[in-house]
C-alpha cells in the first residue's frame, strides 16, 4: 500500500484515535483532557525522533505508569507515522479530536 502512495499528494495527513492522542500526551507532556479541548495540534517529524530515541532508551516522562506492552505499541506508532511523513514529503500531521471532516475545517480555519 505504501509503493501507491509515490503517485499521491497531500495537503494534509491527519491523524484520529486514541493512538494519536497518546502521541501528543508523550511528546508534549501534555494531560489528556487538554488534547481533547484543543484542535490545534500537530506533531512533527523532529517531535517523532525524540519520542522514539525516548522510549527506546526508556526516558520518556510522558510514559509513566503504562506498561511495556503500551510503550512498545506507542514506539511502533511513532516509527510508521515517521515512516509515512517520510515516504510523502511531509514534515508534520493534523492530530484530529472531532473526526476528520471537522477537525480539518477547525485547521483551515486557524
Amino acid at each position: 500500500a505504501l509503493r501507491e502512495l509515490n503517485d499521491s499528494s497531500f495537503d494534509m495527513i491527519i491523524g484520529v484515535g486514541l493512538t494519536v492522542t497518546l502521541l501528543v500526551k508523550m511528546t508534549r507532556g501534555l494531560k489528556i483532557k487538554d488534547i481533547l479541548e484543543r484542535s490545534d495540534l500537530a506533531i512533527n517529524k523532529q517531535e517523532l525522533t525524540i519520542l522514539i530515541q525516548s522510549l527506546t532508551q526508556n526516558k520518556n516522562p510522558g510514559a509513566k505508569g503504562q506498561d511495556a506492552l503500551e510503550l512498545y505499541t506507542m514506539q511502533l506508532a511513532a516509527k510508521f507515522i515517521l515512516h509515512l511523513l517520510d515516504r510523502i514529503g511531509a514534515s508534520e500531521f493534523m492530530v484530529c479530536n472531532d473526526g476528520i471532516s471537522i477537525g480539518y475545517a477547525k485547521w483551515k480555519t486557524k
